[in-house]
C-alpha cells in the first residue's frame, strides 16, 4: 500500500494536541511530563495505535528513508539504556484500546521483522520502537557531544535522519529557522535531557497531506489550487527520558496529524491560530513550507468568523 492510499484510509479520530502559541516563536524549554496537560503518560496509546506499526514497518523496508541509524557495532552500553526505558515505560502503562488490525497479526508481522535482526542492540532498539507509536532515537554525551546513537525514526517532518545521525545536536538545530534560541540553550538541554525530567515539548507545522512520514524522498507538495479540506495540522509531542549513570537520554517523538478542520474547530483556536501564522518570519515559513498554505488557511479562518 503506498503513502498515497495510506492517507485515504479513514482512520479513528483521537485527540490531538494544539500547541499553538501567538506570536510563533521557536522555544528553547521544556516542561515536566507531570504537568503536561495534554496527558502526564510517557507514550500516549490510543486507536492509531496499530496504523502507525503498520506504517513503522512499511517504512523500514523501504531503505531510501533511512528510518534505522546506527554504527556497525553500536556499544554494549546501549543494551543496558533501552533496558531502563523499557522498564520506564512498563511503569507508565496504560491499557491500550483495540487497535483496527487484529493484535495478533500485527505482533506476528512485528516478530517476524524482529528475527531478521541479528545484532543484540539493533535488534533491542527495533524491539523498543515497535512497541510504541514514537519514534525513538537514543542520544550519548561522550567527549563534551551530545549526539544521536541510534536512531529509530520512521516519521521525520520533512528530514532525512541519515543528515541527523551522529550530529551534535547544535548542529542537529543549525537548519531551524529563527532558531538561534535553541542553538544557545544546547548546553542546558543536554544537561537536563541526559539528568534530569522526565521532560515534554511540542512543535506544530501545517501540511499538505496525512502521511505520516515526510521524509524528503516522498513528502508531498501543497497543490496549487489547494482547498482547507487538504490542510493537516501536524504535531510532535517530544518526550525526553534522562539516563544519567549511562550519560545518555532517550528522545520519544509522537507525530499526530489530523485535519485542520478537526482540531481548529473553535473561534478561540482558529483566532490564536490566525495570530501564528500572520507572525511568523519569512524564514519560517520558508523552512516550515508553509507559503502555500497560509492564505487558504487565513481565508478559511476568515470565512469561519464572516459566518458568525
Amino acid at each position: 500500500m503506498s503513502s498515497e492510499q495510506v492517507a485515504l484510509v479513514r482512520l479513528p479520530e483521537v485527540p490531538t494536541p494544539f500547541p499553538v502559541q501567538a506570536p510563533y516563536e521557536v522555544k528553547s524549554d521544556l516542561s515536566r511530563l507531570t504537568h503536561d496537560a495534554f496527558s502526564p503518560k510517557i507514550v500516549i496509546r490510543d486507536a492509531l495505535e496499530g496504523h502507525y506499526l503498520v506504517e513503522k514497518l512499511r517504512v523500514l523496508s523501504t531503505p531510501a528513508l533511512n528510518a534505522f541509524q546506527a554504527s556497525p557495532e553500536p556499544s554494549p552500553d546501549c543494551v543496558l539504556a533501552l533496558d531502563h526505558v523499557q522498564k520506564m515505560l512498563a511503569a507508565d502503562a496504560q491499557e491500550t484500546p483495540k487497535s483496527p488490525e487484529s493484535p495478533q497479526s500485527l505482533a506476528a508481522k512485528a516478530l517476524a521483522f524482529l528475527q531478521t535482526q541479528h545484532h543484540p542492540v539493533i535488534r533491542a532498539m527495533h524491539q523498543l520502537a515497535l512497541s510504541v507509536p514514537d519514534d525513538v532515537v537514543l542520544m550519548r554525551l561522550h567527549n563534551e557531544r551530545f549526539y544521536p546513537e541510534l536512531m529509530h525514526v520512521c516519521f521525520p517532518t520533512g528530514w532525512d535522519p541519515a543528515e541527523k545521525y551522529s550530529q551534535d545536536l547544535s548542529v542537529v538545530h543549525e537548519p531551524v529557522a529563527d532558531g538561534q534560541r535553541l542553538i544557545k540553550a544546547t548546553a542546558n538541554l543536554t544537561s537536563a535531557m541526559v539528568n534530569k525530567g522526565p521532560f515534554v515539548r511540542y512543535v506544530w507545522t501545517l501540511a499538505p497531506a496525512a502521511q505520516l512520514s515526510q521524509h524528503p524522498a516522498q513528502k508531498i507538495k501543497a497543490a496549487p489550487s489547494l482547498n482547507i479540506e487538504q490542510v493537516y495540522f501536524r504535531c510532535e509531542r517530544q518526550v525526553t527520558l534522562p539516563l544519567p549513570d549511562l550519560q545518555r537520554s532517550c528522545f520519544l517523538i509522537r507525530v499526530f496529524v489530523a485535519p485542520l478542520t478537526q482540531v481548529a474547530n473553535t473561534e478561540q483556536r482558529r483566532s490564536l491560530l490566525a495570530e501564528a501564522l500572520r507572525s511568523m518570519t519569512d524564514a519560517t515559513v520558508q523552512y516550515k513550507g508553509l507559503g502555500a498554505l497560509i492564505p487558504p488557511v487565513l481565508h478559511w479562518i476568515n470565512l469561519c468568523q464572516t459566518k458568525k
